[in-house]
């Protein structure tokens, strides 16, 4: 009641009197009467000023119906970007190709053991601001010699980045060490998750970015048993090892990653390559298959434990293969649900950072001293060329992209602009729908707001008749400006609406449905249910309005003074379109 009485809707005087109680000498009958008459007369004005068919009422409605639809592409959007970050860019697995992406990904082509060492390193320990690698994730990102490192052919693992950062370590190519301390984690991540790697030979699932054909392969087996290290390199926890591999992880992640590498030499059923045999010995052995079938493999024994060492790819499946049916690594956490989709790629926050190759530039640039009668002003403009593609790991995720900034005299004009800037990679999905997805958004909430705005004017001039408006002063001049100018306005936003609604349907529907699934324009748009949920909402309530428009136009009666006629003197087609104009409210 203290709502409705702030608004005129009723005499302050029957709220007062209905929070006071009944009269002295009133019967309890009466009371309870007055009581219904009050609340029926509130509700009556209620019902007036937002429920009955009327031009502020249409307002009212179409306000929400366009803020509800603003909410629900503002949702859909946000869960339509995470969906499409967990499809993978690999033609393998149905994707567009690595060669096709509009970001350069570092971790496309890369081998499946360093791919899914990537993600979990970064979904672990660099994901949220407060992760222990965080800093030196985006840091590492942005170094442009670490990702020249990371994009050679001949980086397939971990440790051939470890060992390729080495070797450039001390000249122009080296790299920052926010990426080797990030890398060591890398390398780290690829020796201690048992989703890579298991003392069983058969790992697990938990991250969900496997295939259900490949869910117990540990990918990164093959890792233990390289060439790249020497056998027995690792008499003692405290070696440096004599591997060009084995010393750049000694020299480059420190004596507690040798700890670590020495601490698996203790595994009972598989036997890195790097751990001490006393003596080696060749046997010939037989290992039968839960399906009974017999394959010979030929491996190496230690005399000093009873493991092997397994010594091809062939040999490590065949361990899965035997190890299947027993139990897990031990090492696997319990109450760690296996996310559904790959969590690792969902969109990422922008550092939002401008960075410079040489952060010296600047300073010298604006240090150095200008020709005799030149000021700033009066120099040459840096060369600045374009932006190259977004370079990050994998998609949405942080990177980097750079351009070239050059002098072309002796001295330009301070301050040098910014030569490497970070970014975010984007999906790699065949759907590419995002910005039009804002701009739907962008009208849905500008069209809720001009509703709105008019709504509250004609609430205003509910009790106004044509003599009020006699004498015309500022305010009321104001008034008149949004009740004249802002329906037509929003009756526009009404068919920019359209077209951009009927762009997302058939985008979804139609040529997402009609697309090849292996790969075509728009083809993973369909894929989305909560893009399909947005296309289904924002088609049904853009009907709505509408017919909430031509029924107040036809039921309800616009104040005189706003009235304008029709004019006869349009021809066509320009008559046909004002008619539709009209059609799409008051």
């Amino acid at each position: 009641q203290a709502f409705v009485a702030l608004h005129g809707l009723i005499p302050l005087r029957a709220c007062s009197r209905g929070m006071a109680g009944k009269k002295k000498g009133e019967s309890e009958g009466g009371f309870c009467i007055g009581c219904i008459r009050r609340c029926g007369g509130v509700t009556k004005k209620v019902w007036v000023a937002c429920g009955r068919p009327s031009i502020h009422t249409f307002f009212l409605w179409s306000g929400l119906i366009f803020l509800v639809c603003g909410l629900s592409t503002v949702v859909g959007r946000d869960a339509a970007q995470q969906f499409f970050c967990t499809i993978r860019p690999q033609s393998e697995y149905g994707g567009m190709g690595c060669g096709n992406t509009s970001s350069k990904l570092i971790g496309c082509s890369k081998p499946s053991c360093y791919r899914y060492a990537l993600n979990i390193t970064y979904m672990e320990e660099a994901k949220k601001a407060s992760s222990a690698l965080f800093e030196k994730f985006i840091d590492a990102t942005t170094d442009v010699n670490c990702n020249n490192v990371l994009s050679q052919a001949a980086v397939t693992s971990p440790v051939a980045a470890i060992t390729q950062m080495k070797k450039v370590a001390g000249t122009a190519l080296a790299v920052t060490q926010s990426c080797i301390d990030y890398h060591c984690g890398v390398l780290l991540n690829t020796l201690n998750n048992s989703d890579l790697v298991s003392s069983t030979g058969v790992c697990t699932d938990k991250y969900g970015m496997k295939d259900s054909t490949e869910s117990k392969k540990c990918q990164c087996g093959p890792l233990l048993i390289s060439d790249v290290f020497t056998v027995g390199e690792l008499a003692v926890p405290t070696a440096a090892g004599t591997s060009t591999a084995m010393q750049a992880i000694h020299s480059l992640c420190g004596a507690a990653m040798i700890s670590k590498m020495y601490a698996m030499c203790s595994w009972a059923g598989v036997y890195p390559i790097w751990c001490r045999g006393t003596t080696v010995t060749t046997t010939t052995g037989t290992v039968t298959n839960t399906t009974t079938t017999t394959r010979t493999v030929t491996k190496t024994i230690t005399k000093t434990a009873t493991v092997r060492r397994l010594e091809n790819q062939e040999d490590w499946d065949l361990v899965a293969e035997v190890a299947e049916a027993g139990e897990p690594d031990a090492g696997v956490e319990d109450g760690q649900p296996a996310p559904g989709q790959e969590e690792f790629l969902r969109p990422a926050q922008a550092p939002g950072r401008s960075l410079q190759t040489d952060p010296t530039a600047t300073a010298t640039a604006a240090a150095a001293p200008s020709p005799a009668g030149l000021t700033n002003s009066d120099l040459q403009d840096y060369s600045v060329k374009d932006w190259s593609p977004c370079t990050c790991y994998q998609q949405c995720t942080p990177g980097v992209k750079t351009r070239v900034v050059e002098c072309l005299t002796d001295l330009c004009k301070a301050p040098q602009p910014a030569s490497r800037e970070a970014c975010i990679c984007d999906h790699a999905a065949e759907c590419q729908i995002d910005d039009r997805l804002i701009a739907l958004l962008v009208i849905f909430f500008i069209q809720a707001f001009i509703a709105l705005i008019i709504f509250l004017c004609y609430f205003r001039t509910l009790s106004h008749t044509e003599d009020d408006f006699i004498i015309m002063g500022f305010r009321k001049r104001i008034g008149g400006f949004f009740y004249k100018q802002l329906p037509p306005f929003m009756r526009i936003m009404v068919l920019a609406q359209l077209f951009q609604v009927v762009w997302l349907v058939l985008d979804v529907w139609i040529i997402g449905s009609a697309a090849d699934p292996a790969g075509g324009y728009q083809s993973d748009c369909i894929a989305s249910k909560d893009l399909r949920l947005v296309s289904i909402i924002t088609s049904i309530l853009w009907v709505v309005q509408v017919a909430l428009g031509k029924c107040t136009k036809t039921y309800a009666r616009k104040p005189d003074w706003l009235y304008a006629p029709e004019r006869s003197s349009n021809a066509f087609p320009l008559k046909q379109l004002r008619m539709m104009f009209r059609c799409l409210g008051p």
